[in-house]
């Protein structure tokens, strides 16, 4: 599973996810700089411009008009989405992750289930690299 994050300004071009999982989830919400915590409209959040959109079903998500968090859910492989960016009130951000299982991971394990070939790294490993 991949987990996409984005925060101040992201923006992509339209296009279709090369996922193995048929949907892919996503949530953003309105944040204060200052603190990491969700805020609002009655905190002082403003935007213009920015959305997220699904082409194929002319879906606009307007984060301009979005109080708070905003959760979807849509099929990445099948239709064309993006995310546009706008401008944000100084002091605030947006953030936004999307949760999705990727082809090219997904073939990587396969190959190493296979093969034998590859490298498992679990936590005790990645602790003691760390140190």
């Amino acid at each position: 599973m991949s987990d996409v994050r984005n925060i101040n300004g992201f923006e992509n071009m339209g296009h279709i996810d090369n996922d193995v999982s048929t949907f892919t989830h996503g949530i953003g919400g309105n944040v204060a700089a200052s603190t990491g915590k969700i805020t609002s409209f009655q905190d002082g959040f403003e935007m213009s411009g920015g959305f997220f959109y699904i082409a194929d079903y002319g879906i606009i998500f307007d984060y301009e008009k979005i109080d708070g968090v905003v959760e979807q859910i849509w099929q990445g492989p099948v239709h064309v989405h993006g995310t546009v960016g706008g401008t944000i009130k100084k002091g605030f951000t947006r953030f936004g992750s999307s949760m999705q299982i990727n082809k090219r991971l997904t073939a990587r394990v396969r190959n190493f289930w296979k093969s034998g070939k590859g490298k498992v790294v679990g936590d005790k490993e990645i602790l003691e690299q760390r140190m």
